[in-house]
């Protein structure tokens, strides 16, 4: 789920109230996506096709191209302090971290840390291996 850019930042055309960007870039989210279907409610993410309008009843109509570009528009000024939800199916590239790598090995928090792991495995080994000594 993206949100439109909020009503702050639309502009009158003629008779109508617009607000455009990109639903990718407006959430900070990865520009080089495909949208393949899209939707105005969580129980219809799939109503629309790139390039399709969709009828937001009082709160316009907006259309959504497949790079992310929309058009929001309205007759009557928009209000509110959020932007219109669109809920998207998009195709991204695979974008490669070490972001996993770095967390375990360097968070310091007592749940996913190396030490603790360490100190588990010893806990375990140590154990394991002197009591069959001994006897």
């Amino acid at each position: 789920m993206l949100r439109t850019a909020a009503p702050d930042t639309q502009r009158q055309e003629g008779a109508l109230y617009v607000i455009d960007g990109n639903i990718f870039a407006d959430n900070d989210e990865n520009t080089n996506a495909t949208i393949s279907v899209w939707g105005t409610s969580s129980r219809a993410i799939a109503d629309y096709q790139p390039g399709d309008t969709a009828d937001m009843g009082d709160d316009g109509r907006i259309t959504l191209q497949a790079n992310g570009d929309y058009r929001l528009e309205n007759d009557a000024e928009f209000s509110g302090s959020r932007g219109e939800r669109v809920f998207v199916t998009a195709q991204t590239p695979p974008q490669f971290t070490i972001n996993n790598y770095v967390h375990i090995l360097f968070s310091g928090s007592t749940t996913d840390s190396m030490a603790k792991a360490f100190f588990n495995t010893l806990t375990v080994t140590i154990p394991a291996t002197i009591i069959p000594i001994v006897v």
